[in-house]
């Protein structure tokens, strides 16, 4: 991801800190933190603009991500057809 939110690489570590509520960005305090503009931090660069948490929320909000890790482990997703697949490697 560009802008702020390169350094958010680990969904699973956010969920387990408790800053992403899966399937529901609303009530994740990772986007209600960077939408008040406290994080990241006053003065820390480059600021996360409000595409980058459009993007942020349209994947915390997207059941196929979370289907893939938290439901289907093993599995892939085919984003562009909507499918879980056995894993093949």
């Amino acid at each position: 991801m560009q802008g702020g939110l390169a350094g958010i690489d680990d969904m699973d570590e956010m969920v387990d800190q408790g800053f992403v509520v899966p399937l529901n960005a609303a009530e994740s305090p990772l986007v209600q933190l960077m939408r008040d503009g406290s994080m990241p931090p006053p003065g820390v660069e480059p600021r996360p603009t409000d595409e980058d948490i459009d993007i942020l929320v349209q994947y915390i909000d997207n059941p196929l991500f979370w289907s893939e890790i938290r439901i289907h482990p093993g599995r892939a997703v085919d984003a562009s057809r909507g499918e879980l697949f056995p894993d093949a490697g």
